[in-house]
C-alpha cells in the first residue's frame, strides 16, 4: 500500500470477555462506509492470531480490496511499527487500545461494560467512546471482571453513526494538518 492511508480495526472477536466487544457487524459496516468516503484509504483488520479466522471473515464480508488482513500475522513489536504507520485504530477496550497509545497513532476506544473513566489509556492521542447507559460499567475489579450481563447493550448502544462521526472527525482533521491547511 506504500504510503497510503491506514486506519485500523481490531474487533477483538475471540472469546475473552465478550461482553466489551462491539457487535462485529458493525466494524464490516465502519468499514465499508470509510471505504466509500475516502477513495484513498485502506482498512487494516488486526488481532491475535486467536482471531484470524473470524476477522478473515469479516475482511471478507466487507468486499473490498482495500482490506488487509493482519490478524496474526504481527509480533508485538511490528504492531508497535504498524501502529506508528497507521493513522487511526478503532478497537474495543482491550490492551492493544493501551499499547497503541504508545505511539502517535489516533485511538479511538469503544468502551461498554467498564469505564473509560478507569480503564481509558491516559494520552493524548485516545479517545473513548462510552454510551454511558444506567447498567454500565457492570465489569470491574470489585467483582473480579464478573457480571450477570448475557447481552451487551452498552455496546450495542454504541452505532455505526456514532463511530463513523468520530473517526471521520479524527481522519479529516489530521489531513488538514498534514496538507497544511
Amino acid at each position: 500500500i506504500g504510503s497510503a492511508p491506514l486506519i485500523l480495526l481490531n474487533p477483538n472477536a475471540s472469546d475473552l470477555l465478550p461482553l466489551r466487544r462491539w457487535p462485529a457487524a458493525r466494524y464490516v459496516e465502519l468499514a465499508r462506509r470509510l471505504l466509500e468516503r475516502y477513495p484513498e484509504l485502506f482498512i487494516g483488520f488486526t488481532g491475535a492470531p486467536a482471531e484470524a479466522v473470524p476477522n478473515k471473515q469479516l475482511a471478507d464480508e466487507v468486499g473490498s480490496s482495500r482490506v488487509i488482513l493482519l490478524a496474526g500475522k504481527t509480533t508485538l513489536r511490528q504492531l508497535l511499527v504498524l501502529y506508528a504507520r497507521s493513522e487511526i485504530l478503532v478497537t474495543n477496550d482491550s490492551g492493544p487500545a493501551h499499547f497503541a497509545s504508545m505511539t502517535p497513532i489516533r485511538v479511538l476506544t469503544l468502551f461498554g461494560p467498564e469505564t473509560p473513566a478507569l480503564f481509558a489509556a491516559q494520552s493524548t492521542n485516545a479517545t473513548a467512546l462510552w454510551a454511558g447507559i444506567a447498567c454500565s460499567p457492570c465489569v470491574n475489579a470489585y467483582n473480579n471482571r464478573q457480571s450477570v450481563c448475557r447481552n451487551n447493550l452498552c455496546m450495542q448502544a454504541i452505532t455505526v453513526d456514532d463511530v463513523f462521526k468520530e473517526v471521520t472527525g479524527i481522519y479529516d482533521s489530521l489531513k488538514r494538518t498534514t496538507s497544511g491547511n
